[in-house]
């Protein structure tokens, strides 16, 4: 094969592709939107079929599959669920897979995550996300933690901390 002879089955768009999967008659391409993942569903000759339906905004990873069964796995997390593995179908319906699911004992305070965007003196929209308590946002001084990276077109997605969980019950 030569390049001549190369098409485009999932034309390039302006969100960084972060990782893909072909599983059974399906491409599965995780995309960085927002400092958050999404994972599109294509058929095999690029045509959209829907979105992995995670549990909500944080970071997708794909971790495995079943061809036999046209399957894929789906580690999630985010910045107030520690990782889990779902198991998606071809239809991108999200279930747990057999793991225990007590976050609770987990989880001290709720978090309130807020998603937010500066412009910077170029114009550019950079977005950002503020997390804390339900009551944080209410007062004036309160302790943080400020990590960021957006350097060379990678983004930090939400990922689960122990350590933040415990500064945000400060």
């Amino acid at each position: 094969p030569t390049f001549d002879a190369a098409r485009t089955i999932i034309p390039e768009s302006s969100e960084s592709i972060q990782w893909w999967r072909i599983v059974g008659d399906r491409i599965y391409v995780t995309y960085v939107r927002d400092l958050v993942n999404v994972t599109e569903i294509f058929d095999l000759n690029g045509q959209p079929m829907g979105c992995v339906r995670s549990p909500g905004e944080g970071t997708e990873d794909l971790v495995g599959r079943d061809d036999t069964l046209s399957e894929i796995f789906v580690t999630y997390e985010s910045y107030d669920t520690p990782p889990i593995v779902l198991r998606v179908n071809s239809d991108g319906v999200c279930s747990n897979f057999e793991l225990t699911d007590n976050l609770s004992a987990i989880r001290s305070t709720a978090l309130d995550v807020r998603r937010c965007t500066a412009t910077a003196p170029d114009g550019v929209k950079i977005p950002y996300t503020l997390l804390g308590p339900a009551t944080a946002f209410s007062k004036k001084h309160r302790p943080t933690v400020l990590t960021g990276y957006g350097g060379n077109g990678v983004a930090l997605t939400p990922r689960f901390s122990q350590f933040v969980q415990v500064w945000v019950d400060l």
